[in-house]
């Protein structure tokens, strides 16, 4: 199989590749030396100051990519990675880059506005890529406006750990910029409605001829075709068409509640789509376009409900998932609220029983099993809810806890934030900015061997325009021009500061 990319052969199945895995895979050395794993093939930036991990490993020198021009010194020498080889000892192996960010070295231009896409970028951007935020010249990402000032609550949330650039990809200059950064980066994600990219002349076709590595990720509210796709969409409508919205209200009560799930698992999903897709540029040497939409994402959240109703004809609502999976709620004599989910296992059946002091409902034909319970759903939460009135929660919680039953408190943000496990989890992150501090969450991940940092605050706008396009080549001169004719804006603290 001959598969090209940009004119030449890629590594795919066959004996060169196999080659490349085995030489990669069973290094065999003693005492520990250190060698380059072969097959990294991304290149390293020697603009920037990052480090150049290819020296001292024979690493090749940089090539020209088909259909665009390469600028001399910007990716000179493969990027490889180094590989400890184990020890006669018998220890683990260890990677020479332990500590690093997963993503360390890979740029990222991210043109997203409001959730699904920021999101994507922010968790990329927390493995340790560099993702850069085209934004527009005046306001910016909607989102910055949600509050005062540019720099709002609602964009700090979803944009720490970025580089800002404001640009007018409208313009014709404005777009050479965005297609050169697009040059020299490793993926691009855009949450425009389809078409959009095209318009500007930065669509996945013309981007990947320039580039054949970039991973392009669009993300939309119902894909990139079909009879759907150019209708407007945000969240609501999203978690409408997927199948969520039924799911979380009350058929008397069809308003709409609670947080942004269709544009925050949009955003994760194309995370994980573009991690998907430079994993298998490792092994063939090609980039790829990535899609995700707010129907496939939430439809695949909710896809239980779709295989219980191909199974049994069974239609869910926003109270058969915790019926089957006897899921409470109770109010406390303390006006506070916890939550209860007994699952299957008898055990915590049981110890709730004797919790509330009533062993007696074990033998009740109503309650005798899961099955029935599900049945008397209701009837079970009314022989409940009058013992929750007797105690506080404090007091229930630590019953619970004596007898072993999964419950916790029905948390608001104000008491979540002075729980104990949240501050050893470290959930909470700060960061200081000239244009205001925020707090965010942190990523839920915890890599223990290449742990992730938050150094880097949500940027004001326009904020690293003089950085960014000056790795591009770009003369102050120049950048003042592009400045003059409206192509960018002005940096956002010294514009604050003016």
């Amino acid at each position: 199989m001959d598969c090209r990319v940009g004119g030449r052969p890629t590594l795919v199945a066959g004996t060169r590749e196999r080659f490349r895995r085995a030489r990669a895979r069973r290094v065999r050395l003693a005492g520990g030396d250190v060698v380059c794993r072969a097959g990294a093939g991304r290149h390293a930036d020697t603009r920037t100051d990052r480090p150049h991990t290819g020296s001292g490993c024979g690493g090749a020198r940089g090539r020209r990519r088909s259909g665009h021009r390469v600028r001399g010194s910007r990716r000179v020498a493969a990027r490889r990675r180094r590989l400890r080889v184990p020890r006669d000892d018998g220890h683990a192996a260890m990677t020479s880059n332990t500590g690093q960010r997963p993503l360390e070295g890979f740029t990222i231009v991210e043109m997203g506005n409001f959730i699904a896409g920021p999101y994507a970028g922010m968790l990329l951007a927390d493995l340790g890529a560099e993702v850069i935020k085209v934004e527009e010249v005046k306001s910016g990402d909607p989102f910055r406006a949600w509050g005062k000032g540019l720099y709002s609550p609602a964009f700090c949330a979803f944009n720490r750990g970025k580089k800002s650039l404001t640009l007018d990809v409208r313009q014709e200059r404005g777009r050479d910029v965005l297609l050169r950064l697009a040059d020299e980066a490793d993926a691009l994600i855009e949450n425009f409605r389809p078409g959009v990219m095209a318009r500007l002349g930065a669509d996945y076709e013309t981007v990947s001829a320039r580039n054949p590595r970039i991973v392009y990720c669009s993300l939309s509210g119902f894909g990139q075709s079909g009879p759907y796709r150019d209708r407007p969409s945000y969240d609501t409508v999203g978690q409408a068409m997927g199948g969520l919205l039924a799911l979380l209200t009350d058929s008397d009560d069809p308003r709409p509640r609670g947080p942004a799930l269709a544009d925050s698992l949009t955003g994760l999903f194309g995370a994980f789509g573009v991690l998907s897709a430079l994993m298998a540029r490792e092994r063939t040497g090609a980039g790829q376009k990535v899609e995700t939409s707010q129907l496939e994402s939430v439809a695949a959240f909710v896809g239980e409900t779709l295989t219980f109703y191909e199974a049994q004809g069974m239609v869910s609502n926003a109270w058969t998932r915790p019926r089957l999976a006897q899921v409470y709620g109770f109010d406390t004599t303390d006006g506070k609220q916890l939550a209860i989910h007994l699952s299957s296992p008898p055990k915590f059946w049981e110890g709730l029983t004797d919790a509330v002091g009533r062993p007696d409902l074990r033998d009740d034909p109503r309650f005798v099993d899961r099955n029935a319970r599900a049945e008397h759903y209701n009837e079970l939460y009314e022989e409940l809810a009058p013992l929750f009135k007797q105690r506080t929660r404090d007091e229930w919680l630590a019953l619970f806890e004596q007898h072993d039953v999964p419950g916790a408190p029905a948390y608001r943000v104000n008491e979540l934030v002075e729980d104990p496990q949240f501050a050893h989890q470290g959930i909470r992150i700060e960061h200081a900015h000239p244009e205001g501090d925020s707090v965010t969450a942190k990523n839920p991940l915890n890599l223990l061997g290449t742990p992730l940092t938050y150094d880097v605050p949500p940027p004001g706008l326009g904020e690293h325009n003089e950085e960014v396009l000056s790795r591009l080549g770009l003369t102050a001169d120049e950048i003042a021009t592009l400045r003059q004719e409206g192509v960018i804006g002005e940096r956002g603290p010294a514009a604050l500061g003016s």
